[in-house]
C-alpha cells in the first residue's frame, strides 16, 4: 500500500512512502483510530493530510494524529483519525431553522461557516474546501447541545444513522469536496454468510428493546412519555392495549419541542441493537467490498434468516484478505464500549442534569435521585421493572426493581433492588455481577455456553 502525505494548509503532495505494515479502522461508533508502518521518517506533521491507495484506488483518508519514532529510525508508526474528524469540534448553534427548509441546508451552512470560512476567521479558516450538497430533505435532527454548544462530528453522525443523510469526504491534491446527501435511494446490499467468501460470522442481540422513553424538557420542566406499540408506531397513551413490552429509558431535551422527535431516533435505535460481525475475501466476486461503506445498509442472510442493519465498522488488517465489518450499533468489547460512551447522542447531558425525580417501587418505598441517570449514588445505563436477569444479556449497569429470574439465596421478586452490571464475550459466554442498593452484598455468576452457573458472594472492598 502506498502513503501519500499531504500538506494541512495547501494540500500539497509531501511524501510518498510506501507502508510494509497497516490496520485501518472506520467505526462510527467508537471512531477509533488506525495505525501503519513505515521505514522511515515521513516529511510530514501532525495533522497532515493521508490517503491510503492500493493500484491507484483510495483505501483511507485520514489526518495525523502522532508520529512514533526517533528521527532517523528504520520503524516508524504512524497514528491517524478518519478524515471526518476534520470536523470533530465544538461549535454553537446557528441558524438552527434552516432545517424547517431541509437538513441538508443546514448542513451546508454550518459547515460553510464554521470550517471553509472558519466563523469568519482566516487564520483557522479552511478554504481548500468544496462543498456540494445534491439533495434537499425535508427532515430536522436535534441538536445535542449543553447551553447552546454541540460536538459537529457527533450531529453528522446522528443525521447519518438517524435520517440516512451523509456528509462525505474527498481527497485531492488541491481540495478536500464535502458532499452532503441523502443516501435513501442506495440499493441495499445483500451478504450471504453461507457463502465461503464471508467467514467468522457471528452475531449478538440487543434482548431488551426500548419500549418507553421518559423525556425531560429543561425549558418547561415538563416529563414527556412516549410508549411503543406493536405495531412500530408511537403513542403518548400509557393505557393502550398494543404497548410492546421492553424496557424505559430516560432523555434530556432542552426545549420540549425536540421532545417526539429525540424519543422516536431513541425508539428508532431498537432497529439496530445488534452486533453481527463478519469477514468477507477483498477480491470478493459476490460482494464489492468497494461499495460497503460506513452507512450503508445491508441486509444479511444466515441459516437462521434475514438481519436488516447498516455497516458500522470496517477493519482492513494488511496481513489479511479479509476485509473485517461489523454492523449495528452494539459493542462487546470493553474498550470499544470505554470508547462508544462518551460519543452517543445525549449520555452526557442527561447524567448533567439537575433534576429531582423519584421512582415508586410499589412497595412504599421511593429512591429519590439527585440525577436522573443516578440512584443510590450509582450510575446506570437502563432502568427497568420486573425484568427477567436470566434474560439480561445487554452489556451495561441495569437499575431493576422487582427483577425475576434466578436470584441469589434469601432474594425474592418482591424484596429486590438490585443493579447488576453486565459483560458478555459472545451470546453464551458472559458474567453478571449484583449489587444490593440496601447493603453491601455482592454476587456474580458466569454464562456458560449460554447457561448461568450458581450465584457466589463475593467481598467488595
Amino acid at each position: 500500500m502506498i502513503v501519500y502525505f499531504l500538506d494541512q494548509k495547501t494540500l500539497q503532495i509531501k511524501d510518498v512512502i510506501e507502508t510494509y505494515s497497516y490496520d485501518l479502522k472506520y467505526d462510527e461508533e467508537t471512531n477509533s483510530t488506525s495505525n501503519f508502518k513505515i521505514h522511515k521518517n515521513p516529511n510530514a506533521q501532525q495533522n497532515d493530510f493521508v490517503i491510503f491507495k492500493i493500484n491507484n484506488k483510495t483505501k483511507y483518508q485520514g489526518i495525523i494524529n502522532e508520529i512514533q519514532g526517533e528521527k532517523g529510525s528504520e520503524q516508524v508508526q504512524i497514528v491517524v483519525s478518519d478524515i471526518s474528524n476534520l470536523f470533530n469540534r465544538q461549535i454553537y448553534i446557528d441558524n438552527e431553522s434552516l432545517m424547517d427548509t431541509s437538513l441538508e441546508d443546514f448542513l451546508y451552512y454550518t459547515i460553510n461557516k464554521f470550517f471553509k470560512n472558519g466563523d469568519d476567521d482566516s487564520k483557522i479558516a479552511m478554504s481548500y474546501i468544496s462543498i456540494v450538497q445534491t439533495t434537499q430533505t425535508s427532515v430536522k435532527e436535534p441538536i445535542n447541545d449543553e447551553d447552546g454548544i454541540y460536538n459537529f462530528h457527533t450531529f453528522m453522525t446522528n443525521c447519518r444513522q438517524n435520517k440516512n443523510i451523509s456528509v462525505d469526504f474527498k481527497i485531492s491534491q488541491n481540495e478536500i469536496l464535502v458532499t452532503i446527501a441523502n443516501i435513501d435511494s442506495k440499493p441495499v446490499i445483500r451478504i450471504d454468510t453461507t457463502n465461503n467468501d464471508v467467514i467468522n460470522y457471528k452475531k449478538v442481540y440487543e434482548l431488551n428493546i426500548t419500549s418507553k422513553v421518559t423525556v425531560k424538557c429543561g425549558d418547561t420542566n415538563n416529563i414527556l412519555n412516549y410508549y411503543l406499540l406493536n405495531n412500530r408506531t408511537i403513542s403518548t397513551d400509557k393505557n393502550d392495549e398494543n404497548r410492546a413490552d421492553g424496557v424505559l429509558k430516560t432523555i434530556y431535551v432542552d426545549t420540549q419541542d425536540k421532545a417526539l422527535e429525540q424519543a422516536t431516533n431513541t425508539f428508532k435505535g431498537n432497529r439496530y441493537n445488534h452486533l453481527v460481525e463478519f469477514e468477507i475475501k477483498q477480491d470478493s466476486k459476490i460482494v464489492n467490498t468497494d461499495d460497503l461503506t460506513i452507512g450503508r445498509q445491508i441486509k444479511i442472510k444466515t441459516k437462521d434468516g434475514i438481519i436488516d442493519s447498516y455497516i458500522s465498522s470496517i477493519e482492513v488488517d494488511g496481513s489479511s484478505n479479509f476485509i473485517k465489518y461489523k454492523s449495528g450499533n452494539i459493542r462487546v468489547d470493553l474498550i470499544d464500549k470505554l470508547k462508544q460512551q462518551p460519543y452517543k447522542v445525549g449520555v452526557n447531558k442527561v447524567d448533567r442534569a439537575n433534576v429531582k425525580s423519584s421512582y415508586s417501587t410499589g412497595n412504599n418505598n421511593t429512591y429519590n435521585c439527585s440525577y436522573i441517570n443516578t440512584i443510590n449514588n450509582k450510575i446506570y445505563s437502563v432502568l427497568s421493572n420486573n425484568t427477567n436477569i436470566d434474560n439480561l444479556r445487554t452489556v451495561g449497569t441495569h437499575g431493576i426493581f422487582n427483577a425475576t429470574g434466578t436470584l441469589p439465596s434469601g432474594y425474592s421478586q418482591t424484596n429486590n433492588n438490585i443493579f447488576i452490571e453486565v459483560l458478555m464475550w459472545s451470546y453464551d459466554y458472559g458474567r453478571q455481577i449484583l449489587h444490593d442498593v440496601r447493603t453491601t452484598n455482592t454476587y456474580v455468576r458466569n454464562l456458560s455456553n449460554n447457561v448461568w452457573q450458581s450465584w457466589k458472594q463475593i467481598n467488595m472492598t
